[in-house]
């Protein structure tokens, strides 16, 4: 059996050849010139947007369409993962709509990388769920000898803990708690004076949050704040206050000359 990648993402490492036409209108149309039935097809893609999913569909029903029986999709971040209940009653519940177009797809795998949540991967069938130690983060020569996790909140905490379980490190754990004035504060539940922390979660967006614990660690006396964040969208630029180092991989997107600086290292994962 002969196989190929379709990489959306960095489309210089397809090994089939493919054409996708975006027309003025945001119409999207896929064209694989010549298709063999009997090979393994994986399409890789980042899904940032709407017009992402699209793309996959469109190649998909095109494999599909010549008789190709076995197609994989490596789709690493999930758009919506975040929107994972109806958080109103007259609300749409986005992740299901998406989970309901890419089952309807029919892969034979799906693989995607640190979900939000467990919804995720309940939602979306024949999937393959590749955790925190699955790319990398533990194998930074000598990073973690002098570091101490801090899970950001309850929802992070699990993953975290099992993450520093297995490295042998220590973790604290922070949560948010309103205080009798309403004013909403975090605690961490361990003395940070004089410790490297690194913040762990799944995504980075504006960072604000990030910056806030920051702050807190530092006040309470952290030496240093480093964000390892598994999916990096940095909607507000890739310099946080109070964090002196951040690591992400290229899940969401390619990072551009600007937005890179010595203090903002990324694994490559496309």
């Amino acid at each position: 059996m002969n196989y190929y990648e379709i990489n959306l993402a960095i489309p210089v490492k397809s090994n089939c050849e493919v054409k996708i036409d975006t027309y003025p209108d945001s119409q999207v149309s896929a064209t694989i010139p010549i298709v063999d039935p009997d090979g393994c097809y994986t399409i890789k893609s980042r899904f940032s947007n709407y017009q992402d999913l699209f793309k996959i569909v469109a190649l998909n029903s095109v494999l599909r369409d010549f008789g190709v029986a076995k197609v994989k999709l490596y789709c690493p971040y999930i758009l919506a993962a975040r929107s994972d209940r109806r958080f109103k009653d007259n609300q749409s519940f986005d992740l299901k709509l998406v989970t309901d177009v890419l089952n309807s797809c029919k892969f034979d795998e799906i693989t995607i990388m640190d979900p939000h949540s467990d919804v995720l991967p309940a939602l979306l069938n024949r999937i393959k769920v590749v955790s925190l130690s699955g790319f990398g983060w533990e194998s930074t020569d000598g990073f973690w000898s002098d570091k101490t996790l801090i899970s950001p909140d309850a929802g992070a905490y699990k993953k975290v803990f099992k993450f520093a379980e297995a490295l042998k490190i220590p973790v604290i754990a922070a949560n948010k708690v309103r205080t009798s004035d309403g004013v909403p504060e975090i605690q961490f539940h361990g003395d940070v004076n004089g410790l490297n922390c690194v913040i762990m979660d799944d995504i980075c967006d504006g960072g604000r949050t990030f910056e806030t614990l920051g702050k807190q660690l530092k006040e309470l006396g952290a030496a240093t704040v480093t964000l390892m964040v598994t999916h990096g969208i940095f909607s507000k630029g890739t310099k946080l206050e109070n964090v002196d180092m951040i690591y992400t991989t290229n899940s969401f997107k390619n990072f551009i000359d600007n937005e890179l600086h010595e203090n903002f290292k990324i694994k490559n994962i496309f």
